[in-house]
């Protein structure tokens, strides 16, 4: 079993801090404060437990876009996506052996790597056999085989429109702390997490075989030919 963490994916400050920031720059630059008081007034709210919807149940969104706008929620978005800790496991069975002219290796394994996303998910698994033979013939002729086979499978999210799986890492810190998880009637508000579990899959099967087939000649005492061919 490997054990796994998310390794440099920030916070998100709450979503008070948030608004307040964002309100101040907007003051900054000469424009007008983003949210309005109305709107912080139910950030705070939200954050107290005074306010129980994540918006205005009177001003619903026209789409899944725009919640980051006119939301009053307070999520940490960034560790919500994505997971703190996920587990892998790998397997591995081999045999050895042989005799003074002959000798032998096989080697199985299974490879399980579990994926970071906190919503639907995304899988790799990968089966692998490895085996090599040596054997001496004669005091002047030897042959050796190897054989490596490889079968992969990956599963994961298809995306949205043509950045693929990249999506969800590009618009990670574009949904701010505001942003409402739920519609009052309790459908999912949050674009990215409709991407995770409702955008189709991408899945890929992939087979990778390499057989090396070898001889090794001493015609004369110290001169050695090494002949081999390759199967991809």
């Amino acid at each position: 079993m490997i054990f796994g963490r998310s390794i440099g994916i920030p916070h998100f400050e709450n979503s008070l801090i948030f608004a307040t920031v964002y309100n101040q720059a907007a003051v900054n630059a000469g424009t007008p404060p983003q949210y309005p008081e109305e709107q912080m007034e139910r950030i705070r709210g939200f954050i107290n437990g005074t306010y129980k919807t994540e918006y205005d149940p009177a001003n619903p969104t026209t789409s899944v876009f725009t919640g980051r706008r006119i939301g009053n929620a307070n999520y940490d978005w960034p560790h919500i996506l994505f997971k703190d800790y996920k587990f892998d496991q790998r397997h591995n069975v081999s045999i050895s052996g042989g005799s003074q002219r002959s000798q032998y290796y096989v080697s199985l394994g299974y490879f399980d790597q579990d994926g970071f996303y906190g919503f639907g998910y995304d899988d790799y698994k990968r089966y692998d056999l490895m085996a090599n033979l040596n054997t001496e013939a004669t005091d002047w002729l030897s042959f050796n085989f190897s054989a490596k086979y490889a079968n992969t499978f990956t599963d994961y999210p298809i995306g949205i429109t043509t950045v693929e799986r990249r999506y969800i890492g590009n618009s990670l810190y574009s949904f701010g702390p505001i942003q409402p998880h739920y519609n009052p009637d309790g459908t999912e508000a949050n674009p990215l997490v409709r991407y995770l579990e409702s955008s189709g899959r991408d899945k890929t099967y992939e087979n990778d075989l390499l057989v090396t087939l070898g001889t090794e000649l001493e015609l004369a005492e110290g001169w050695k030919t090494n002949i081999s061919y390759n199967i991809i």
